[in-house]
């Protein structure tokens, strides 16, 4: 007994003597100026790594070199190391270099001093926790790169107000944000596709978040329960038919804050509004839907019950069972749809609304009808409104004025497109001048009118005449002697399509289906000859009884521009070609099976200052010129009637660089034409 207590003993000694030997050694392999350093596997890098075997002790403004220095032989500095700086409390700054390609995990967990972290644009992985309890971190920058935001990265660092998430992000992983207390705003870039568990729960202070285009996938425990502010969302994601199951329909995502949210906004690609996105907000404001929507899901905003007001926009096709149902404070809906027989709109779509007080108002032109097709014609008080009909009570008079002077004085929130006059996207003062020019002009209409051709409907705008310059100056570096040189053109009224000319309007005139290589009814019609689209103008005549043509050159351009009301952009509407225009940069792709790749549907993008869209992009539009180069003498009404072996073309396509894209800058075609041009009639 006496000898097995005696091995024992023994046995322990040498396991405690093993231990110091163990504890005494070093745990890095070389520290240079304060900052311990091991040497990796490839024995050129090095991985930064605590100083102290027991805890890491550093402390003060810590700069990491890029490269640093050991027994005459020069090492990068790649990596910050897994708890490097653990709970070094007392660190109040790092700064790190751009040889950094790894920040691993919980390597500055709890440094409660650090206020900002700026992430070089090297590192290509930040690991679970690196930032977790940073409690004091107010300013965060992350590289431009970066893909991924591993879990529980930023948790509990309450300090946070505000982060931007880079554009190339494209999953935002479990707890990332989690207990980030006094974030208030969340914008999520469109790259993003998938985000998870638990992401924002307990952001207790966020107010509104913004949902990028790409996503796929979000768990509906991302917001958890715990964010009781969040009272705004803008969503832009674009095809909601990628959400693989139940519980990723953004209903059951949203719907922990139904009672919380008084703003919900679409993006202008959203196409489909699906069931029940909105379904018993009962705190929503208004319902205001983006040009871009094609189709409402059932169900979607019922039991809406604080809403007053709602937009449908013009090219809706169909509206589902029960989608606007017991909104029951509705006292105004604003529809832009034509043709509202052309639209498959349910008979509950607007079920339990009282039609006695809510008014239905619609463009000028379309009151019959509305009257005569269910369940429009079930509201009592439809009224046609045109441009400047501020108070939507069918007649632009001083008490429009009135109406949208004193908004603008009490800066109050606008919900419809009613109030901005000069269609420049706000409502100023400006607004007021265009409603008193209306008055003085007598023009109460709003410069549209539509045509119906077989049941297609499309519409004309008004451009009254002017002078321009047209062309580009010499000293415009993208131009070439073939935009030159500018000169003044005179134009008398007319009035050009509000959109290229579409695929079912085409066969509506022609009845057979184009040889588009873009096949869908709404998108422009394309790989037409300028001869066929002479054969259309003729035979659409007909049809009429009135003079379509192909726009002369100088017409287009004067339109582009936006007529008399032009800003002077560079394309047309904008100077952000993004804004109004499908071009090589968002439609070109390697991959033919892109869904993007191509022509888009007509009138997604912005507008022009007419109201005009796509004279930037989408198609080139054949002009009835032939093509010369420009004289430099003023002008009036010109047309290219001097024969060559080319016609015009004009405002780029979706496969044109950006200078192509440009009001000013011309083209031309042989006779063939290509999956690249269509057209846009004249009258």
């Amino acid at each position: 007994m006496k000898t097995t207590l005696h091995t024992i003993t023994r046995l322990v000694l040498m396991i405690a003597l093993l231990l110091a030997v163990a504890l005494s050694a070093s745990a890095y392999d070389f520290m240079v100026d304060g900052i311990a350093y091991n040497v990796n596997s490839d024995g050129t890098t090095v991985t930064v790594v605590q100083d102290n075997q027991y805890h890491p002790t550093y402390s003060g403004d810590i700069i990491v070199p890029d490269v640093v220095s050991n027994d005459g032989k020069d090492y990068s500095v790649v990596a910050i190391g897994e708890r490097a700086f653990i709970q070094c409390r007392n660190l109040t700054s790092i700064t790190m270099p751009e040889t950094l390609r790894l920040i691993d995990k919980e390597a500055f967990m709890e440094c409660s001093g650090l206020v900002t972290i700026v992430v070089p644009s090297s590192v290509e992985e930040l690991n679970r926790g690196a930032f977790l309890g940073c409690t004091s971190l107010e300013s965060v920058t992350l590289p431009a790169s970066l893909e991924d935001l591993n879990n529980y990265l930023f948790f509990g660092c309450t300090g946070l107000t505000a982060i931007q998430l880079p554009s190339s992000l494209k999953h935002i992983n479990s707890s990332v944000f989690d207990g980030c207390a006094n974030i208030k705003e969340m914008i999520i870039p469109d790259s993003v596709e998938s985000i998870n568990n638990y992401a924002f729960r307990n952001c207790t202070s966020l107010e509104e978040i913004t949902i990028g285009e790409s996503l796929k996938h979000i768990s509906k425990d991302a917001f958890d329960t715990n964010c009781p502010k969040l009272k705004k969302v803008r969503w832009n994601v674009i095809d909601f038919d990628e959400f693989q199951s139940r519980d990723d329909n953004p209903f059951y995502i949203l719907n922990y804050f139904r009672n919380n949210i008084t703003s919900f906004e679409f993006g202008n690609k959203v196409r489909l509004i699906p069931s029940y996105i909105c379904s018993q907000f009962t705190n929503l404001e208004s319902i205001n839907l983006p040009p871009s929507v094609r189709s409402i899901g059932d169900e979607a905003f019922v039991l809406c019950g604080a809403v007053t007001s709602l937009h449908i926009p013009q090219w809706v096709e169909t509206i589902g069972d029960y989608s606007f149902a017991q909104c029951e404070a509705l006292t105004s809906i604003v529809s832009d749809i034509i043709n509202p027989h052309s639209v498959t709109c349910s008979d509950s779509a607007f079920a339990m609304i009282d039609k006695t007080t809510c008014t239905l108002y619609v463009p000028k032109g379309t009151l019959a009808s509305y009257q005569s097709t269910a369940p429009w014609s079930e509201f009592l008080n439809i009224i046609e409104i045109g441009n400047g009909d501020v108070n939507m009570d069918g007649a632009v008079t001083s008490a429009d004025v009135t109406e949208l002077y004193n908004h603008i004085l009490g800066h109050k929130n606008i919900n419809t497109n009613t109030y901005d006059i000069d269609d420049d996207g706000a409502i100023t003062s400006s607004d007021v001048t265009a409603i008193y020019e209306i008055l003085l002009s007598g023009e109460v209409d709003n410069g549209i009118t539509t045509y119906t051709v077989n049941g297609v409907t499309f519409n004309m705008v008004k451009v009254k005449g002017g002078t321009f310059t047209m062309g580009c100056d010499e000293d415009d570096e993208e131009a070439s002697d073939y935009d030159r040189p500018a000169h003044q053109v005179t134009l008398s009224d007319y009035s050009i399509g509000q959109t290229e000319v579409t695929q079912e309007l085409w066969r509506a005139v022609m009845g057979i289906t184009s040889m588009s290589f873009f096949q869908d009814d709404k998108r422009p019609v394309e790989s037409v000859s300028h001869y066929q689209c002479e054969q259309f103008v003729d035979k659409l005549n007909e049809l009429t009884g009135l003079n379509f043509r192909l726009p002369t050159e100088a017409e287009w351009e004067y339109a582009a521009c936006g007529g008399s009301k032009s800003k002077g952009y560079k394309f047309s509407g904008s100077d952000n070609l993004e804004a109004v225009a499908w071009h090589y940069g968002n439609s070109y792709f390697q991959d033919f099976t892109n869904p993007d790749f191509g022509t888009h549907v007509v009138g997604l993008k912005v507008p022009n200052e007419l109201g005009l869209y796509d004279m930037s992009g989408n198609v080139y539009e054949w002009c009835v010129d032939f093509a010369n180069h420009y004289k430099p003498d003023p002008q009036t009404n010109p047309v290219g009637n001097e024969f060559s072996n080319s016609f015009i073309i004009r405002g780029g396509s979706w496969d044109s660089t950006s200078t192509k894209c440009r009001v000013k800058i011309r083209n031309h075609e042989g006779n063939t034409g290509g999956w690249l041009i269509g057209l846009r009639l004249a009258l």
